[in-house]
């Protein structure tokens, strides 16, 4: 225990190589143990299975973060079969993690069958017990929704979605604070989605919801939601021109452009791409409505930015 505890001290301050070791030890340690007495130790062990695959995962070591997940999810299924109370929500949250990872390294089909088993029992859970599992099944809703989009299932995403902002909706209105964030999010995607398949009024309801939202939460705390208020902008840019309603797109990623400028500024490596990026579909834009110097001007910016 104390080993998994220097581990996450380690995994939080970024040490990972000293994580990664000290994770290992407690795992050979609890392996042990979990093979004289499987009661009481198989539990621990899946835990820092668990801690490992996440330190996999962020050091893109994906086959290592495959076989720690699936052989935690294989103890905790074993265990949820004795103790359903007990061990079903961490079988959720692992193969939630799974799902991710899978979907990650494009193995979609497999990202699929894990997180609708994740969604399958947290939805079960969340009718037992709805105040502490409907947010982590609007969570890995939101994910198979994303999955669905990528796999252009996009009824199967729409669903998912709407499921997801449902719940998010009801948090928000008790916990504004810990939920609207999470519903942001929800309806930035789905505003995606609904451009996709050109449902287009859908489309800019969901997107200046989300925009409206994150611009209020900037406004409290702007280094942690300009980037997602940028984000949902250039959404709505790319959702104006598409409708031809170019006054709109340039206000959108004009706005985008500015706050990407700043947080490039503070950080170069993080925001630079989102920058060039958003200044290319302004460029667009531009070219679009004929205004080829302003569109030259842009291109120019972009250049720099992108050395």
């Amino acid at each position: 225990m104390t080993l998994t505890n220097l581990g996450v001290l380690y995994y939080d301050t970024h040490r990972f190589a000293d994580a990664e070791a000290t994770y290992t030890e407690a795992a050979g340690i609890r392996r042990e143990l979990a093979a004289q007495n499987p009661a009481a130790y198989r539990p621990s062990l899946a835990q820092t299975l668990t801690n490992l695959g996440n330190l996999y995962v962020d050091t893109h070591r994906f086959t290592d973060a495959e076989t720690a997940f699936k052989e935690a999810a294989g103890i905790l299924r074993e265990l949820a079969a004795q103790n359903p109370a007990a061990y079903r929500p961490g079988l959720a949250q692992t193969l939630t993690n799974l799902g991710a990872l899978y979907a990650d390294t494009q193995r979609l089909a497999e990202a699929g069958a894990a997180l609708k088993e994740a969604a399958g029992i947290r939805r079960e859970l969340a009718t037992q017990n709805p105040a502490v599992y409907r947010p982590d099944l609007a969570l890995t809703l939101n994910n198979l929704g994303v999955l669905y989009g990528r796999t252009h299932r996009f009824a199967d995403a729409e669903t998912a979605y709407n499921e997801a902002a449902g719940i998010l909706r009801e948090l928000a209105a008790q916990d504004p604070a810990a939920y609207r964030p999470g519903l942001a999010q929800t309806l930035n995607n789905l505003g995606v989605l609904y451009g996709r398949t050109h449902r287009f009024a859908d489309a800019e309801t969901a997107l200046k919801e989300a925009a409206g939202t994150r611009r209020t939460l900037a406004a409290q705390d702007p280094a942690a939601y300009r980037p997602d208020l940028a984000q949902t902008l250039t959404n709505l840019g790319a959702l104006y021109t598409d409708t031809h309603r170019f006054a709109d797109a340039e206000t959108a990623f004009k706005q985008a452009v500015g706050i990407l400028r700043e947080l490039a500024a503070q950080n170069p490596a993080a925001y630079r791409p989102g920058l060039a990026l958003t200044l290319n579909n302004l460029a667009l834009l531009y070219h679009a409505m004929h205004r080829d110097s302003d569109a030259k001007a842009v291109e120019a910016e972009a250049m720099m930015v992108k050395l």
